[in-house]
Order: structure tokens, then C-alpha cells, then sequence
């Protein structure tokens, strides 16, 4: 969110020793989820990582049911869902931020699953563009005042 940082850093922001920030910072990089950035270390003691950009997905059917993975992947949305939640308030709460408006839309219709399933995959890719030219735009013009700007969309059907 905050762009790359410090071992040092990291390991103050979730209230870890240097150390084993530093050993789950590695276990991240061979995931692909971080890459090293020695070119923002001022010292040779420091190590710096930056994100590696990379979307994380999976759906319900891709473990097999009653299995610890179908659990796991579970409990990983519900945790995903109760932190967007956290920043969607979080948001709300803030002060008015000039120029920097953010969007709430919602829509509620008579779809059939096939239907939901075709949003959702619409959905991930207009997010991904969008993303994608930010980078882009990111890359061809640094010195623009840039902002983290986090987009949920949900879709789902209605509890009975």
C-alpha cells in the first residue's frame, strides 16, 4: 500500500523482530509475492522489498469439499472480506479529501449463477486494466501526486 520499504520498517509495522520479518520476507519473495530493491538501500546492511503486483484468486470448487484446503480458502475470504470492511469504514470516517472522491454503487437484479459467475469475470477485468494502465501511467510520469486507491467489488447472491 505504502510503496517499498525496509526490512526494518516492516517488521515495526507488525510488531515483529527484524529477524523473523526478514525470514517471512523471504518466504514471500520465493512465493512471488515481493521482490528485493537494493537500489533504495542507503547502507548494505538494509534490505528493502517493493510488492511484486501479482492478484491472488482462487474459487470455492477448486478444493475438494470438506477439505482442510477448501477450510483454509475459506477462512481466507472471510479474513479477506472482515479487512475490506475494516477499509471501506475506515474511509467513510476520514475526512473529506478534495479531488479525491471515492465511488459507492450498487445494484440488485434477478440473475442466474452463470450470470453472477460473468459479472464477477467482468468485473476482475475492468479492475485489472484499470490497474494496469495506473502502472503505466505510474512508470511514464512519477512526479504525479499518486494515492493508494483500493477497489472492492462484490458479487454474490442474497441470503435466503
Amino acid at each position: 500500500v505504502n510503496g517499498p520499504a525496509s526490512v526494518g520498517a516492516l517488521a515495526d509495522a507488525v510488531d515483529m523482530a527484524p529477524g523473523s520479518a526478514s525470514h517471512h520476507l523471504r518466504v514471500l519473495a520465493r512465493a512471488g509475492f515481493i521482490v528485493p530493491a537494493p537500489e533504495l538501500a542507503t547502507d548494505t546492511r538494509q534490505s528493502w522489498w517493493r510488492c511484486a503486483h501479482r492478484t491472488l484468486e482462487w474459487a470455492d470448487d477448486a478444493f475438494a469439499a470438506g477439505s482442510a484446503g477448501q477450510e483454509l480458502g475459506r477462512l481466507a475470504g472471510r479474513a479477506n472480506l472482515d479487512y475490506l470492511i475494516a477499509a471501506v469504514l475506515r474511509w467513510s470516517r476520514a475526512p473529506e479529501q478534495p479531488g479525491w472522491d471515492g465511488t459507492v454503487a450498487d445494484a440488485l437484479t434477478q440473475a442466474t449463477a452463470d450470470q453472477c459467475a460473468d459479472l464477477g469475470r467482468r468485473l476482475s477485468e475492468v479492475m485489472a486494466q484499470w490497474v494496469r494502465e495506473c502502472r503505466e501511467d505510474q512508470e511514464a510520469r512519477p512526479d504525479v501526486e499518486r494515492r493508494p486507491v483500493r477497489i472492492v467489488a462484490l458479487t454474490f447472491p442474497e441470503a435466503r
